[in-house]
């Protein structure tokens, strides 16, 4: 990583005590920066929420919230205490998509089978990457999300 940075690796551990202290604020980093702000931010007065829904997904996908993702998936199989933390962030994402889609008036099996399709999407876009322009690759976005949310009461 210090390489990568282009620094030393002594300037680099600088920044912290420990390596468990470094991989700790890589863990703090994904589900704050990557999950609660995001949520937080939507969790306000900002429209119905079928187009919180998709501010959300254009977020999460255009900034590439999800790209570290598969890394913290794979570091929970080794990692008896990330797998809880890890479990516990994929939780509260696929919660509070739940909650958007109880809101749209879908019913709680039907809110909640939705909500794992969007959050497994949108792990799956940070895998994923097609030789699309930007404006196609809205389109599709606002046309996966029409197929998602087709059927909300609030329509």
């Amino acid at each position: 990583m210090a390489q990568d940075l282009g620094i030393t690796r002594g300037s680099f551990y600088w920044h912290f005590k420990s390596r468990a202290e470094l991989l700790e604020a890589l863990l703090a980093y994904w589900e704050v920066a990557l999950t609660d702000s995001v949520m937080l931010a939507l969790n306000g007065d900002q429209g119905d929420a079928r187009e919180r829904l998709y501010l959300l997904m254009e977020d999460v996908f255009f900034n590439e919230r999800s790209r570290y993702d598969m890394a913290f998936i794979a570091w929970a199989k080794e990692d008896d205490d990330v797998r809880k933390r890890v479990e516990a962030v994929l939780l509260r994402r696929r919660t509070f998509v739940t909650q958007l889609f109880r809101q749209m008036g879908f019913p709680p099996q039907e809110a909640d089978a939705r909500s794992r399709l969007i959050v497994e999407l949108m792990f799956g876009k940070s895998l994923v990457r097609w030789k699309d322009t930007p404006r196609r690759l809205r389109a599709l976005l606002r046309q996966q999300w029409t197929l998602l949310t087709e059927g909300a009461a609030e329509e």
